[in-house]
């Protein structure tokens, strides 16, 4: 039996937020808080922008499961080993139906607002990461 995997192809905005990431291994604030908390930063940002997206059912729950994944490599991981991760992950939920572009839009999205709260709070913690 033959299985035929998706490439996943980034966008020039996606490329530059994960450099980003790299070069800058403390921009991630999401780091080491608890699951709750950062699940929660992620449904605030993701979550509005998806159900405006009027996604069959079966669909946005497989997004939210994205999401959830996603959120557990932002709380546990950092610098080059989150970016592999999150290439990663994105490369499963390709597979597994999720649009690539759809997908890159949210990570980027989330990466967009820590950087911008990293802007704004210098390097401190909070613990609304996102908001």
């Amino acid at each position: 039996m033959e299985v035929s995997l998706k490439q996943l192809t980034l966008t020039q905005d996606t490329v530059e937020a994960l450099d980003y990431l790299r070069k800058n291994p403390d921009a991630n604030v999401l780091f080491d808080l608890s699951p709750e908390d950062t699940e929660q930063a992620f449904r605030e940002v993701c979550l509005p922008l998806l159900q405006g997206a009027s996604l069959p059912v079966v669909l946005l729950d497989n997004y939210r499961w994205f999401l959830r994944e996603l959120a557990r490599q932002f709380r546990t991981r950092k610098g080059n080993d989150l970016c592999f991760n999150v290439e990663l992950t994105m490369s499963k939920w390709l597979n597994l139906g999720l649009e690539t572009r759809t997908m890159q839009f949210l990570v980027c999205e989330v990466l967009a607002r820590l950087k911008a709260r990293e802007a704004t709070s210098g390097t401190g913690r909070t613990e609304d990461a996102l908001g």
